[in-house]
C-alpha cells in the first residue's frame, strides 16, 4: 500500500514539473518575442526620421546647387569664353567647374549616402566660389575690351599725328588700370595666432605643428568715423596647403572681395561705439594641423584690413 502511495506522489510530481516546464517555455517564448517585436517597431520608428532629415538636407543642398548652377548662365556664353582662352586659363576652370558638378551630382542621388552630404556642402561652397570667379574674369575681359574699343576709335578720329596719339598712352592706362586707394573705416592692430596643446587638462602654447590641438587669435580693431552701432569681422585663416581652415562647414561662409568671394574661417559680430578700441577672439579646430605657414587676414566690408603669417615647424 505504501509502494502505490509513493508511485503516485512521484508520477504526480513529475507530471507537475512537466506542466511547469511548458509554461515557463511559453512565457520565454512571449518575452522574445515582444522583445523582439519592440525593436523591430522601435527600428521602423526611427528609420523614417532619419530618412526625413537626410532628405531635408538633400533637397536643401540641392536648392544650392541648382542656384549655384543657374549663375553658369547667359553671361558666360561662348563670346567670352574665347576672350577668356586668349588668356589660357579658362579651360583649366571649366574642367575643374564640371568635375565639381559631377562629383556633386553623384552624391546627392545617392539617397543612402548620408554621410557624404557633408562632402557634398564643401564641394558646393568650392564649387560657388569657382563660378563666382570665373564669372568677374569674364566681365573684367568685358571691360577691357570696351575700353580698348572706346581708345581705338579715339585714336583713330585724332587728327593729330601718330607720334602725337601714343604719347597719351601711358596716362589713359593709368586711368583705367589703377587702383583707387580707399581708407578703411577700421584699422585692426595687434593681430596674434596662438598654437595650443592639451596637457593635464591644461592648455599650453606650442610651436609645433604635429601636436597642435587648437588654434586661438585675438586682434584689436578700432575707427574714428564709424557711425554705426554693430559692426562684422571676417577671419580668413589659410593653412600652409592654401586652403581656408574652418571649424565645420556649416559655420564657414562666402563673402564678397573686389577679386571676387571668398571661403572666410569665422565672422565676428559686435556692438561698437565710435573711436573705442575693441578686442575680438577667435578659436579653430581640426583633426590635424599642418606644418608651415598660417596666414591670417582680417577684412571688413569685403577689404583686408590686417594680415599676420604664424609658422609652425
Amino acid at each position: 500500500m505504501r509502494d502505490t502511495k509513493s508511485s503516485s506522489l512521484i508520477v504526480l510530481s513529475i507530471l507537475l514539473l512537466s506542466i511547469s516546464l511548458i509554461f515557463l517555455c511559453i512565457w520565454g517564448y512571449n518575452f522574445f518575442s515582444g522583445t523582439q517585436k519592440q525593436k523591430t517597431e522601435l527600428l521602423k520608428n526611427k528609420a523614417p526620421a532619419n530618412t526625413a532629415i537626410s532628405n531635408n538636407l538633400r533637397d536643401s543642398l540641392l536648392k544650392i546647387y541648382t542656384a549655384t548652377i543657374d549663375k553658369l548662365d547667359s553671361r558666360i556664353d561662348s563670346t567670352k569664353m574665347s576672350a577668356d582662352s586668349l588668356l589660357g586659363n579658362v579651360d583649366s576652370k571649366l574642367i575643374e567647374i564640371n568635375k565639381l558638378k559631377e562629383d556633386i551630382s553623384i552624391i546627392l542621388k545617392n539617397k543612402n549616402g548620408i554621410a557624404d552630404l557633408g562632402t557634398a556642402r564643401e564641394k558646393i561652397d568650392e564649387l560657388q566660389v569657382k563660378v563666382a570667379q570665373l564669372q568677374n574674369r569674364n566681365l573684367n575681359i568685358e571691360k577691357e575690351n570696351k575700353r580698348l574699343k572706346a581708345l581705338l576709335q579715339q585714336l583713330t578720329t585724332d587728327k593729330d599725328v601718330s607720334g602725337q596719339h601714343f604719347s597719351r598712352l601711358p596716362a589713359t592706362d593709368k586711368m583705367f588700370s589703377g587702383k583707387t586707394n580707399i581708407t578703411p573705416v577700421f584699422i585692426a592692430a595687434d593681430i596674434r595666432l596662438t598654437a595650443l596643446v592639451i596637457k593635464d587638462d591644461k592648455e599650453e602654447e606650442t610651436l609645433q605643428g604635429d601636436e597642435t590641438e587648437k588654434l586661438t587669435g585675438s586682434f584689436n580693431v578700432k575707427s574714428n568715423n564709424y557711425q554705426n552701432s554693430s559692426a562684422d569681422m571676417i577671419v580668413v585663416v589659410l593653412q600652409p596647403n592654401g586652403k581656408v581652415l574652418q571649424n565645420s562647414i556649416w559655420e564657414s561662409g562666402i563673402f564678397d572681395t573686389p577679386e571676387g568671394k571668398k571661403i572666410y574661417s569665422v565672422k565676428l559680430h559686435f556692438d561698437y561705439s565710435n573711436g573705442e578700441a575693441k578686442q575680438l577672439q577667435f578659436s579653430l579646430n581640426t583633426d590635424k594641423f599642418q606644418k608651415g605657414n598660417y596666414i591670417v587676414e582680417i577684412y571688413h566690408n569685403g577689404s583686408i584690413i590686417g594680415k599676420i603669417v604664424k609658422f609652425l615647424s
